[in-house]
């Protein structure tokens, strides 16, 4: 895998910042995520009682697009009027907001995750992840991030090639490389946050085996990338559901697959599709409603 880093567009002066309600209902409170996914490549931020959504692109009248929105969301979840209200955030401003109360994270008895101004004293053993999390989605304080670390220091083997799909800072990625992983591919479709993925890989000392990649995965995966020996990806099931076909044919025979960004009531539907894509179960984190499962690609004499 070779880098090939791609030029970052200037960061906008400030970003127009949308916090929607949060309804009670978990079903209700999914479907209001898929749509609010759509509109950035961002993600979406959970907060206690609403979620977030961080906009570069211009929007001359957040006024009559804010309307809007709440139109479109009330029309695709049912909800009455959903509560949406709108504020513009400068560029440093949303950086510095970002760094407020990270601190360092012990996660499993190997893995030590810590924001770059501090320095822990590590145990025999520990490995330290350093990590800002600049433009990027990405730190050991969201539970499906914590649960794909834990996943991740059960699978991963010396010598296995890896790919992180939807990487963020590259926290994953660079997870994978101290835990032993020869070849990294992080796959990210921001150009900002692959821009901060890139810094922390060199600040981690792990470029040479950990390439960031600016671009999207489809239904058929990366026909041009050799057969895997796990894939992580911590995105959101709306995303990860089409993707598990192309996910199984990019794995080796007994390869390990890491989902994550699933809500709890959305287990059920994504273990019958991880089936029928002939992955088995092999095991899970669960913190704080959301989800994090592993599996196992089925061998062809075990289908």
């Amino acid at each position: 895998m070779r880098d090939s880093p791609r030029s970052v567009p200037p960061a906008p002066d400030a970003w127009l910042v949308l916090e929607v309600q949060k309804p009670r209902e978990e079903d209700l409170a999914g479907l209001l995520v898929d749509d609010l996914m759509s509109l950035t490549s961002r993600g979406v931020e959970e907060r206690d009682d609403s979620f977030l959504v961080y906009l570069s692109e211009t929007v001359e009248s957040p006024e009559p697009f804010v309307e809007e929105l709440r139109e479109r969301l009330a029309a695709s979840t049912g909800l009455v009027s959903p509560a949406i209200s709108f504020r513009w955030q400068l560029h440093e401003d949303w950086e510095q907001t970002w760094k407020e109360g990270l601190v360092t994270r012990r996660i499993t008895p190997r893995l030590v995750v810590s924001p770059t101004w501090e320095e822990p004293s590590l145990e025999p053993g520990e490995r330290l992840i350093s990590i800002n999390p600049g433009m990027a989605f990405g730190t050991a304080e969201h539970p499906t991030t914590r649960g794909c670390l834990r996943l991740l220091d059960e699978c991963v083997e010396p010598g296995d090639r890896v790919a992180d799909i939807g990487a963020g800072s590259a926290i994953l990625s660079i997870a994978a490389a101290v835990l032993g992983a020869e070849r990294v591919l992080a796959v990210e479709m921001d150009p900002w946050s692959c821009a901060t993925a890139r810094e922390n890989v060199t600040m981690n000392g792990v470029a040479d085996r950990v390439e960031v990649r600016e671009g999207v995965v489809g239904p058929d995966f990366l026909p041009e990338e050799a057969t895997l020996d796990g894939i992580v990806a911590n995105i959101e099931s709306r995303v990860l559901l089409p993707l598990l076909d192309g996910f199984r044919s990019g794995l080796r025979e007994g390869g390990w697959l890491i989902l994550s960004g699933i809500l709890e009531h959305e287990v059920p539907e994504v273990m019958e599709r991880a089936s029928t894509s002939e992955f088995a179960p092999h095991g899970e984190v669960r913190e704080d409603g959301w989800w994090t499962g592993g599996f196992r690609a089925v061998p062809a004499r075990d289908r």
